[in-house]
């Protein structure tokens, strides 16, 4: 028997009690029991209607109060012998979700990783369904996407390592009460060298001045075996044609109709509850939709969400196209452009109001870099 194993046999012992609690609160907080059924095996997900394939239909955990309805945390302790807040290595995604309720976000990385999230404080990396990292700051999911996400009301960055140490706490407390030692200049980690769980503590500096200023940021908590860092270093191509995509919205427009987003016959590579209560879906390192009842309602095309050295790759959305020179636009649409900065251009076109974000080139050009719209 593995040690991933052995791990589970003895989380599924210590999770009984918590499961069967947590299960018990499902009706209580009416988190639908459709947005908790979950399929053990990442290689067999079936796709819904969509056309999305995912352990979790993030949408449904929102309900018609627009809020995930959640189980409270059992506790706010980080430690060795009870991981984070009661959720342990090699824990199974249906322990997970018995624990903690149904991931606000869920990310499948790859064919043995995915990552979710419930909020943004509290981050959950799993192998082939079983937990084994979980920690406080996002490393995943850049900031112009993560900044859409729902946050998650329980007290999920109060977190308390070893009933001793918390955030904000100074370097010299974390020396003197945990036993442990430094990683790297700015990583102090304690670990049980039987069981091989360790817990880095992250420090980051509260001000430049002096030495002693350095603090307890963030924690990663995980196993010695699957500590190496797990990057998002591949990508489906261009899913669709985003000259399509423009054709089906302005027709649709035409029509005075709005965009169903099944008619992009699309799968994600990331879906997220956002802080509006809609979904955000990511279909490739280009094109991110945020859709409400399945209507898409904002479109987002950039040169690179995530890789950029993907940025060659290029796209073409009606006539706007990736690094396209900022003075061509302004004289294509000088009488429809305000100028909000160098960098940050409205642009009233067709109907639709874009937002159009600019890079500097290496030549000192602005270039086109994203664009952002309403879809109705």
């Amino acid at each position: 028997m593995t040690l991933l194993s052995k791990c589970g046999v003895a989380v599924t012992l210590t999770m009984m009690m918590f499961e069967a609690t947590a299960l018990n609160n499902v009706d209580k907080y009416q988190m639908p029991t459709s947005a908790v059924s979950v399929n053990e095996s990442n290689d067999t997900r079936s796709k819904n209607e969509e056309g999305k394939a995912f352990v979790f239909d993030v949408g449904k955990l929102l309900g018609n109060g627009k809020k995930n309805r959640a189980n409270p945390l059992i506790n706010n302790n980080v430690s060795l012998d009870n991981g984070v807040f009661g959720l342990m290595y090699g824990t199974t995604i249906s322990e997970m979700t018995a624990l903690f309720g149904v991931p606000t976000s869920e990310y499948k990385i790859d064919e043995e990783h995915t990552l979710y999230s419930y909020g943004r404080n509290l981050w959950v990396l799993t192998k082939h369904n079983r937990v084994i990292r979980i920690q406080n700051d996002n490393r995943w999911i850049p900031k112009r996407l993560s900044n859409y996400m729902a946050f998650d009301e329980r007290p999920t960055n109060n977190w308390v390592i070893v009933k001793d140490v918390k955030k904000g706490d100074s370097k010299k407390t974390l020396i003197e009460r945990l036993s442990g030692s430094f990683v790297n200049d700015t990583t102090y980690r304690i670990q049980n060298k039987e069981t091989g769980i360790y817990i880095d503590i992250e420090l980051a500096l509260a001000s430049v001045s002096k030495d002693e200023d350095w603090t307890v940021y963030n924690y990663v908590y995980g196993h010695v075996d699957d500590e190496s860092d797990i990057t998002l270093s591949s990508f489906p191509d261009n899913v669709i044609s985003y000259q399509d995509l423009y054709t089906i919205i302005i027709d649709n427009r035409l029509e005075e109709e709005s965009t169903n987003i099944g008619e992009l016959k699309l799968s994600p590579i990331f879906t997220a509850a956002t802080q509006h209560g809609n979904l955000l879906f990511v279909y490739d390192n280009h094109l991110a939709i945020i859709s409400s009842d399945n209507e898409i309602e904002k479109v987002l095309l950039s040169n690179a969400f995530f890789d950029t050295k993907a940025k060659a790759t290029k796209w073409r959305y009606g006539e706007l196209y990736s690094r396209q020179s900022s003075n061509l636009i302004k004289k294509m649409f000088e009488d429809k452009i305000f100028e909000l900065a160098d960098n940050y251009w409205e642009l009233d076109l067709k109907g639709f109001k874009y937002d159009l974000i600019f890079d500097k080139s290496a030549s000192g050009e602005m270039e086109l870099a994203e664009i952002e719209f309403q879809a109705f």
